[in-house]
């Protein structure tokens, strides 16, 4: 994944399945996006490829989600979900039973009124976004003894906008957070407070346009899906450069997961594809190929893609084989 693909430079600003026949190249920087496929053009399904995405079916079905949004698994195996109209948080075992619901309405220390992203430390510790306060909530394992960790409110970071996705860096400890209003990814140093953000708008011509869903590597590698540029978005820890990958065939990316073997699994407007580390077209699933979906988020854990959608507002789950 640290091999990834083609370099743009970029400012740094601090404030405080479907499967196709062979791999399809992703367009260089200075090619046009038309000059690229655009889903439907990629190879029939039925031919064979490097992957496949099986459907599995739903995961914990019985579990009455209203509007699943940003899922992620704790280090111990088990799945948190945010239900955004409900305004909840759920904790579901292995086996998709329910462990633990935090609704925000039943709170008196922190209210959680729009959940929207998750992810956990590489303790006990779950973060989560609150969309509608712009804040963020630390919980222990068990949703309980919450608190908020972050908010947007204080003198030093009302610059900021809305909150959208969040991950963990498990290496430095520091917590990333995107900001879809203005363009920013934001990095909270959890020990010191400190601020810092790159990407903002008047950053330069390679800022982000609509972060979303961001997942950081236990080696420091980030990867941002960026709705409005049509890409996923690429830096590392200790970095000032900024890549991208998939611009002319993903429509509008909403969340993108690392896995295996220097690949990336991502929830676009319509289903989910999966990268190679040299920007191929490995598989896909959704598209109204074999289902029509919305994804909202998407998560892995052994071999398995876990994928929430708004169409059947399920947890769709995926073999990757």
């Amino acid at each position: 994944m640290k091999h990834l693909f083609l370099l743009l430079a970029i400012t740094v600003t601090f404030s405080s399945c479907t499967v196709w026949t062979g791999p399809v190249k992703l367009a260089d920087s200075g090619e046009k996006a038309k000059a690229s496929p655009r889903i439907e053009q990629l190879p029939p399904p039925e031919s064979t490829g490097e992957l496949t995405l099986a459907f599995e079916g739903v995961f914990a079905p019985e579990v009455n989600l209203l509007s699943p949004q940003g899922i992620s698994f704790g280090v111990d195996g088990t799945l948190y979900v945010c239900d955004r109209e409900h305004s909840s948080i759920v904790r579901l075992g292995e086996d998709g039973a329910l462990i633990a619901r935090f609704s925000g309405y039943s709170s008196r220390v922190a209210r959680l009124y729009s959940p929207i992203d998750v992810c956990s430390t590489s303790g006990m510790g779950i973060y989560v976004v609150d969309a509608a306060n712009s804040q963020i909530l630390r919980f222990d394992r068990n949703l309980k003894n919450n608190f908020v960790a972050y908010s947007k409110d204080s003198d030093a970071t009302k610059l900021f906008g809305s909150f959208s996705g969040l991950s963990f860096d498990r290496g430095s400890g520091d917590l990333y957070v995107t900001d879809r209003d203005t363009g920013s990814l934001i990095r909270i140093d959890m020990l010191r407070k400190a601020i810092s953000s790159r990407g903002s708008f008047g950053s330069g011509r390679e800022s982000l346009k609509e972060p979303l869903g961001i997942d950081v590597t236990d080696d420091g590698a980030i990867f941002i899906a960026d709705r409005a540029a049509g890409s996923i978005a690429t830096l590392h820890h200790y970095g000032t450069k900024i890549n991208s990958v998939g611009g002319g065939i993903l429509e509008g990316p909403v969340d993108v997961v690392s896995i295996p073997d220097g690949r990336l699994a991502i929830a676009d407007k319509r289903g989910i594809l999966i990268l190679s580390a040299d920007g191929a077209v490995l598989a896909t699933a959704g598209f109204g190929a074999d289902r029509s979906m919305e994804p909202r988020s998407i998560a892995y854990r052994e071999d398995k893609l876990y994928v929430s959608d708004g169409v059947s507002r399920t947890i769709l789950v995926y073999s990757v084989k």
